[in-house]
C-alpha cells in the first residue's frame, strides 16, 4: 500500500499545518494524538487480568478459526468483539477508567501534536478512530481543547466504524467544502481512504507500537501455547480435543465426575507445564538443536513456578470436592501425591540427558492419563482408550526423539489401531461381557475412527462426505 504522491511524511510538516490551521482539523487517535493504543491500553488494565486475558484469546481464537466460515474479516471483527464483550462482563472497569485515563493521557499524549492543536485557530476539531468511545472519551477529556469524536460502540448500541469506514463516517458529518479546507493527520497508511479524501493530509510515524498488555498475566495453557510450541492452536488441536476429550470419555460415572474432570485436567496441566518451562530453559541446553519456540525468550519474568501452584491447588481443590470416591480431603491427599510426584518425573526428565529421556517420558504419558484413577474409577474401556492415547504420544516422541520424521506419522491412526488391538486381546482374555456391555468401547472407538478420518481427509464434516461418497462408488 503506497502513500498518495499529495501526502507529507515530515513531523514538522505536520504539526506546522495543524498550528495553522483555520478550519477543520481532524486526527487520527492512536499513535498519533495519543502514543499508544487505547484500546489495548484499557484492555490491560482490567482487573482480574487473568480472566480478562483468557477472554480476548478465546475470543482471537473463536474469530481466527470460525470466522472464515461466516464470512467474517479478523481485523474487522476482532478487536470489536473485545470492546463489547468486556463492556459487558467487565462493568467495573469502565468505573475505574476515568481517572486511568487521565493519568495515560499525561503520560503518553503527543504533547507536540497537543500544543500545535491548542494554539491553532481550528474552528472543529475531529478525532478519528476505530477504537470505542468508552474508552476514548475518557481520554480525550484530559485534552486542553474540545473535540469532536468519530469512532465505534461497544454496549446496547453498538456500532462498528471499520464496518462503516472512516470516511463514510466523515463525510457523513463534513461539507465538501469543510473536507477541502480541513487538515488531517495520521499515523498509519491503513487510514488510506482518508489520506486519499483530504487534500491536506500527513502520515508521520511518531513512535514504534508498543507491545500488546499481559505480558507478564498467568493463565494456564498459556506458556503452552505461546512459549512451549511454535505450532499454532495447539492447545485446541492437542490439549483440548484429544486429551481433556479422552479423559472425558474413559472416566466420568457420573454428572458431578464429568463437572470435575476439566478442573483437575486443569490442576494437573499447571504442574504440567512448570516441566514444560523447565524443558526449554534447562533441558534444552543439553541438546544440540532444541526445538524451543520463538515466544520463549518473552517469558523470562512469567510466575509459572508461584502462580501455577496456586491454580493447581484451588482447580485440584473444587474436583476433588466434586468426586464421590473418597472423602473429598482423602481425594486432596491423593491428588496432591500424584501432582508432587509427576512434578519430581518431569524434574528427573529435564535434568537427563536427550537419549535417556526415552525412559521417563512414557510414564509422564501413564500419568497424564491414568492419574485421575487415584479418586475416579475407570472401567476396562475406558483403561484401554487412556492406555491407547499414550501409545499415540510414546511413539510420536520416539520417533522424534530418534531423529525420524513425525510429520509423516499417523498419530491417529496408530491409537485407532491400539485401540482395536486392545479391545480384541481383552476379548480373547475372557472380558468380553464388561468390555461389549460398556459404551465407553463405543464412544472411543467412533471417537478414534473420526479423529482418523480427520488426520487423512481434513476438518469438520469433510471426512464424513468423503467416506460417503467413497463408499457409493465403490458399491
Amino acid at each position: 500500500m503506497s502513500i498518495p504522491p499529495h501526502v507529507r511524511t515530515q513531523p514538522a510538516e505536520a504539526l506546522r499545518a495543524v498550528s495553522n490551521c483555520r478550519g477543520t482539523l481532524v486526527l487520527d487517535f492512536d499513535y498519533n494524538l495519543y502514543l499508544g493504543n487505547s484500546t489495548e491500553d484499557y484492555l490491560g488494565r482490567l482487573r482480574p487480568a487473568w480472566l480478562a486475558y483468557a477472554l480476548i484469546c478465546t475470543i482471537t481464537f473463536l474469530v481466527r478459526t470460525f470466522g472464515p466460515f461466516w464470512g467474517i474479516a479478523i481485523p474487522v471483527w476482532r478487536d470489536f468483539l473485545w470492546a463489547q464483550a468486556t463492556w459487558l462482563l467487565f462493568p467495573w472497569g469502565r468505573t475505574c477508567w476515568k481517572e486511568t485515563a487521565r493519568l495515560l493521557m499525561e503520560e503518553k499524549a503527543n504533547k507536540d501534536m497537543v500544543s500545535a492543536a491548542q494554539n491553532s485557530q481550528a474552528r472543529r476539531i475531529i478525532i478519528v478512530s476505530f477504537g470505542y468511545l468508552h474508552i476514548l472519551r475518557a481520554l480525550a477529556e484530559a485534552l486542553p481543547f474540545e473535540v469532536e469524536i468519530l469512532c465505534s460502540r461497544a454496549g446496547w448500541r453498538a456500532t462498528n466504524l471499520r464496518i462503516e469506514t472512516k470516511r463514510e463516517a466523515v463525510r457523513r458529518i463534513l461539507s465538501e467544502e469543510e473536507i477541502r479546507s480541513a487538515v488531517f493527520v495520521t499515523d498509519s497508511q491503513d487510514d488510506q481512504d482518508l489520506l486519499e479524501l483530504f487534500e491536506n493530509a500527513h502520515c508521520v510515524a511518531w513512535t514504534k507500537t508498543a507491545p500488546f498488555p499481559f505480558a507478564n498475566v498467568y493463565v494456564p495453557f498459556r506458556y503452552t501455547a505461546e512459549g512451549k510450541y511454535a505450532v499454532p492452536d495447539i492447545l485446541w488441536n492437542q490439549h483440548f480435543t484429544e486429551d481433556l476429550i479422552v479423559l472425558l470419555l474413559a472416566y466420568p460415572g457420573s454428572l458431578r465426575e464429568f463437572l470435575a474432570i476439566p478442573l483437575l485436567f486443569v490442576s494437573f496441566f499447571c504442574v504440567y507445564e512448570m516441566g514444560y518451562f523447565e524443558n526449554n530453559t534447562l533441558a534444552a541446553s543439553r541438546e544440540e538443536n532444541p526445538t524451543v519456540a520463538p515466544g520463549h525468550a518473552s517469558f523470562s519474568s512469567y510466575g509459572i513456578h508461584r502462580r501455577g501452584t496456586v491454580w493447581s491447588a484451588a482447580t485440584g481443590l473444587l474436583g476433588c470436592l466434586l468426586c464421590e470416591g473418597h472423602p473429598w480431603w482423602v481425594n486432596m491427599a491423593l491428588w496432591g501425591a500424584s501432582l508432587c510426584f509427576v512434578r519430581a518425573a518431569f524434574h528427573l526428565f529435564n535434568r537427563l540427558n536427550p537419549s535417556n529421556r526415552i525412559y521417563i517420558f512414557p510414564f509422564l504419558q501413564i500419568f497424564k492419563m491414568f492419574s485421575y484413577t487415584l479418586i475416579i474409577k475407570v472401567s476396562p474401556a475406558g483403561g484401554l482408550l487412556l492406555a491407547a492415547q499414550v501409545m499415540r504420544q510414546t511413539t510420536n516422541y520416539m520417533i522424534y526423539r530418534y531423529g525420524g520424521n513425525t510429520r509423516t506419522f499417523r498419530r491417529q491412526a496408530h491409537r485407532l489401531l491400539v485401540y482395536v488391538m486392545g479391545a480384541f486381546v481383552l476379548i480373547l482374555a475372557g472380558y468380553h461381557t464388561v468390555l461389549m456391555n460398556d459404551w465407553r468401547l463405543y464412544a472411543g472407538l467412533t471417537w478414534c475412527a473420526y479423529r482418523t478420518l480427520r488426520e487423512t481427509y481434513g476438518h469438520g464434516l469433510h471426512p464424513a462426505r468423503l467416506l460417503v461418497a467413497r463408499l457409493g462408488v465403490r458399491s
